[in-house]
């Protein structure tokens, strides 16, 4: 356990060091600043505006930074022969993915976080700019800063599902990065990390298409998304911003089914590696 904590460390450390995570950061922050420029609407459609573009850049800052992690460490590592280290006990490359992991997981969920909070200021200073549009009664400054933040955080908490969600989605798509470090080159690890990612949210309508086109194709479509993620059951942000009700239940069936899905990801990471790193 004690490995697993070290090799997590060092992850975030590299991680956190690396000018490539910082700029996929601030890049991230940048172009959701940006989101306020287009969002010339009526005060209702500005702020359902502002969730729906904020929810979804968080969602694709998710997803580069999961794809980024990755890939990026498992290649140095397999490239510059540190993998070694870990090969002389099967139990020590276990130990050395399960940290590498951990400390992406948590970087995702940190970068989730940063972009959570930004995007909660983002709706209190919203809900401020409609109040004092909208509001011709002379209000102390404390009341109307009491309104804002009660309108634009509290009234929105649900949303913490959808956060939920995205870092289960950016663990994922992680962890099919690693298989595909095992597997591949730095670069075509990331085109097959998104092409998965893409072709995951149009499992359904793929399969569905095809059955009504030909039944053996749907069939065939069928057992070839097999071991793809359904990223469909992870989309629900629409359903919380039209204010629909998603129970915690649901989101435990996702976090379970997210287990699952590491759990096979990983221990084929851990296969392929230690037959490509002996190839060396």
């Amino acid at each position: 356990m004690n490995a697993i904590f070290l090799v997590s460390k060092l992850t975030v450390r590299e991680t956190v060091r690396s000018r490539t995570y910082g700029f996929i950061v601030i890049l991230a922050l940048v172009s959701f600043a940006c989101i306020h420029l287009f969002s010339d609407f009526t005060s209702q459609e500005q702020e359902k505006f502002l969730k729906d573009a904020g929810l979804a850049m968080i969602t694709f800052c998710s997803l580069i930074v999961g794809v980024f992690l990755g890939t990026s460490p498992i290649q140095s590592d397999i490239e510059n022969k540190n993998i070694y280290t870990y090969l002389t006990n099967p139990s020590a490359l276990l130990h050395y993915l399960l940290g590498r992991f951990l400390g992406s997981a948590l970087l995702i969920g940190l970068t989730i976080l940063i972009m959570g909070i930004v995007f909660y200021l983002y709706l209190i200073v919203q809900r401020l700019n409609i109040f004092i549009e909208q509001s011709h009664v002379e209000l102390r400054f404390l009341d109307i800063i009491k309104d804002s933040i009660q309108k634009g955080f509290f009234s929105n908490l649900n949303l913490f599902k959808v956060f939920i969600t995205i870092f289960l989605q950016g663990t994922i798509i992680c962890s099919i990065s690693f298989l595909f470090s095992s597997l591949l080159t730095s670069s075509l690890a990331i085109a097959c990390s998104i092409l998965i990612f893409l072709l995951s949210h149009f499992t359904n309508f793929l399969i569905q298409t095809s059955f009504l086109y030909n039944a053996f194709w749907g069939h065939v479509l069928q057992v070839l998304f097999i071991g793809l993620p359904n990223f469909e059951n992870f989309n629900i942000a629409d359903a919380i911003v039209l204010g629909q009700g998603i129970s915690f239940q649901y989101i435990g069936w996702l976090t379970i089914y997210s287990v699952f899905l590491w759990v096979i990801y990983l221990s084929l990471s851990h296969k392929f590696i230690s037959v490509r790193s002996s190839n060396f």
